[in-house]
């Protein structure tokens, strides 16, 4: 993924918008409102860690995928985590066009993952 987009075989894509949130990570929507909701009420020490914890993550996904022609798509969700705690945006390319996260990972299934649901074949869960 580190040649220009696109490409013919290359995975679904979408433009530099986040149209119908199409790039949402259902579990970063959920660690986003919850850090939203704990972290004014965070001590100094809990704070700190939590947001070296966040510096660690984002810097750790920035150093996999930076190089990328194509955004991952979580870009968006991972800057407003950063501003949350206190760290500044990640910085992407403008114009860029993104995985087409809905299509790829289909969060539809993870959260149903996430509310306890059955599913007939085990390899439903990892898709």
């Amino acid at each position: 993924l580190t040649q220009d987009f696109p490409f013919p075989g290359a995975p679904p894509t979408t433009p530099t918008f986040n149209f119908n949130k199409a790039r949402q990570s259902p579990a970063l929507d959920m660690l986003s409102e919850s850090i939203s909701s704990v972290f004014p009420n965070l001590s100094g020490p809990e704070k700190y860690s939590l947001k070296k914890v966040v510096r660690n993550i984002s810097g750790a996904f920035q150093t996999s995928f930076g190089d990328w022609t194509v955004g991952v798509g979580i870009e968006e969700q991972l800057s407003e985590i950063r501003e949350q705690v206190g760290l500044s945006p990640l910085k992407s390319e403008f114009g860029r066009r993104f995985l087409a996260y809905k299509e790829l990972v289909r969060p539809h299934v993870i959260m149903d993952t996430f509310s306890k649901k059955t599913y007939e074949h085990n390899e439903d869960f990892f898709f």
